[in-house]
């Protein structure tokens, strides 16, 4: 996890760690700490771990086949219930959660570009909501790219407003 910004602490389960796990660990809780100063703390926790899951790793098969399983059964999270720390989740939320944030993540890196993402952060930053800045930066709006990857339409009664 990364401690009040500016360090990382990894807590392993067991023994030596695999060098592969430990980098992407340390990629994602670096990426928080990055997020963290660029927005100056004024980042949804939905986009926060968007880039830190498409900085540490790119989603395995399984996790997108266990994602797509959730977007076909209409399980999805609106980004509403994403805004909050994930531990305010039901623990059966949790891993589809951080599965959605690196789809996200994706697309906005695949779609828009590292140099977009930036945008975005820095916009946040001086206080853009995020619904302008994805029509600023992006020419999109935040609900559309919700309804294309995870089928949550805009009207949905699970969709409450967002004050983002």
């Amino acid at each position: 996890m990364a401690h009040d910004n500016e360090s990382i602490a990894v807590f392993l389960p067991t023994g030596e760690p695999n060098p592969g796990l430990l980098a992407a660990l340390l990629r994602h809780e670096y990426a928080h700490i990055l997020v963290y100063e660029t927005t100056r703390g004024k980042c949804p926790q939905w986009l926060n771990e968007a880039v830190a899951e498409t900085s540490a790793k790119p989603m395995m098969r399984w996790e997108r086949d266990q994602l797509d399983l959730a977007v076909s059964q209409k399980r999805c999270l609106p980004l509403s219930r994403l805004e909050e720390p994930f531990t305010e989740l039901p623990p059966g939320e949790v891993s589809l959660a951080y599965r959605q944030c690196a789809a996200l993540g994706a697309l906005l890196f695949n779609r828009y570009g590292a140099d977009g993402v930036r945008q975005l952060l820095l916009g946040l930053a001086a206080d853009w909501t995020m619904d302008a800045l994805f029509v600023q930066v992006f020419e999109a709006h935040v609900r559309d790219v919700e309804e294309e990857l995870f089928g949550i339409a805009a009207d949905s009664p699970t969709n409450a407003p967002r004050s983002r």
